[in-house]
């Protein structure tokens, strides 16, 4: 889906190089005489990705660099004054902002009375930018205000690889990192990746650092035997074996295929079989890392681990981007993950919902984990497992807020005019206060419990778009 004509595509597309042409040229004008540089990336998939390229990047030119990992717990000013200071006694600092940040007003308040060289490289969608407003030495790069799809186009660590490449195309030896980044935030089968998210399959292919296989596409179990691959799928989740092995075995006793053969030994007539079975499709392209072994072997799998134990053991998360297997206890924490996942998408299926005109709205307090809501809002949407005519609310409370998980399918109708949850989170914030942000098809949102109970009531007057 193409929210720009084409013609309109190539001036906007010129003009995003340009200005990642001039951005990476502030910094080289600038790292010869930078004692540090402290990055600062949202704590999943792929903000770790974009830290693991930068931090590459950094180690060739001789930077020294700390690096951060912030998940929006806190206001940025709460956030930032718990980090900064600790950097007070550098004299020459800079700060990376990747995949995150895109509040750059805000942001822009806080440097402004800062000696720091800032730089940020987000794809989450903007409101609009005083820059007349911004301190001399803030600088900003953000697809979105292009055009581009934050997702399907041009994820974090798709940009950072791109910025990386500029700063040194060296960097391209990085291309591989970046795609367990872009696998992890678009959810998309591999051979419908667009724009520069499927220049960097290309470039990792052709730099020979990835495999890129058809066969059977179970993203999130493709390590695993066929049995538990159909179970514990999450893209596609294959609604009529929900989560149960067993009842995957039964099915490919009938199709005489065993149950215990690994997904990437299945012959083409064997994924054939299978894909004919179930009404989800399951052909489609995965990606193998000859090196490595595995849950590390395959990029989606990579990306999902990590963002599992960015919460549990940051420094292992980042870790795996140099191991060539899985640790035990890393292999246990990923199995517990995609089940108990499976799991919540299977009740997130029988669970009551509210629905008005616009809106549909799942209560999951009690019902479902807190700790899976936004994945399960996540899968839910990508699997079209509710009416993709309507916008999604999934959340329940959090502390003081009720926090909420919004989502759109790709069959929302108003994306056709480029328009989303970021635009519906944006007029909400404006009316009820709160905190939040995103994408068009994906987006965060907290919001005090007795303004939420308003919003339910009024929701349908804030559509269309």
């Amino acid at each position: 889906m193409d929210y720009l004509d084409k013609n309109l595509r190539e001036i906007k597309e010129h003009e995003f190089e340009v200005k990642l042409t001039q951005i990476a040229g502030n910094f080289l004008d600038l790292k010869d005489n930078l004692d540090h540089v402290l990055l600062i990336s949202h704590r999943d998939a792929d903000g770790y990705a974009c830290s693991a390229i930068l931090k590459i990047m950094l180690e060739r030119e001789g930077i020294n660099y700390s690096t951060r990992y912030y998940n929006r717990k806190n206001t940025w000013k709460q956030y930032l004054d718990s980090i900064i200071p600790q950097f007070d006694y550098i004299e020459n600092l800079a700060v990376i902002f990747s995949d995150i940040g895109s509040e750059i007003n805000e942001l822009g308040r806080y440097f402004s009375t800062k000696n720091i060289a800032v730089f940020i490289l987000d794809h989450h969608e903007m409101d609009i930018v005083e820059e007349e407003k911004l301190p001399h030495n803030f600088f900003f790069l953000n697809p979105t205000t292009y055009g581009y799809d934050g997702l399907k186009e041009i994820a974090g660590s798709a940009l950072v690889y791109l910025f990386a490449k500029s700063i040194s195309h060296n960097n391209i030896k990085t291309a591989w990192i970046a795609l367990i980044g872009i696998s992890n935030d678009t959810l998309m089968n591999v051979q419908d990746y667009r724009s520069y998210n499927h220049m960097v399959v290309e470039e990792a292919k052709a730099e020979e650092q990835i495999n890129l296989k058809q066969g059977l596409m179970v993203y999130g179990a493709t390590h695993e035997s066929v049995k538990n691959a159909l179970a514990y799928s999450l893209y596609p989740y294959i609604k009529e074996v929900g989560g149960d092995p067993n009842i995957a075995r039964e099915i490919l006793e009938q199709l005489k295929i065993p149950a215990n053969k690994k997904v990437a030994e299945l012959s083409s007539i064997e994924v054939e079989f299978i894909n004919d079975r179930f009404p989800e499709k399951l052909l489609g392209k995965y990606i193998q890392f000859p090196e490595k072994k595995g849950i590390l072997r395959y990029a989606f799998e990579h990306g999902l681990l990590i963002s599992q134990l960015a919460f549990k053991s940051p420094h292992q998360a980042e870790r795996l981007f140099q191991l060539r297997s899985t640790p035990i206890k890393s292999t246990e924490i990923y199995q517990n993950y995609i089940r108990n996942l499976t799991k919540n998408l299977t009740s997130f299926v029988t669970s009551p919902k509210e629905v008005t005109d616009q809106v549909l709205f799942v209560d999951a307090t009690r019902r479902l984990s807190p700790n899976f809501w936004s994945d399960v809002a996540s899968y839910a949407s990508v699997n079209h497992l509710y009416d993709q005519k309507k916008v999604l609310f999934l959340g329940g409370i959090d502390g003081n807020f009720v926090k909420l998980s919004i989502r759109c399918t790709d069959q929302y109708p108003p994306l056709i005019e480029g328009k989303g949850v970021d635009l519906l989170i944006q007029k909400l914030k404006k009316i009820y206060g709160g905190m939040g942000g995103g994408h068009k098809l994906a987006g965060g949102y907290k919001i005090a419990p007795n303004r939420y109970k308003k919003l339910k009531n009024e929701i349908d007057q804030y559509f269309p778009l």
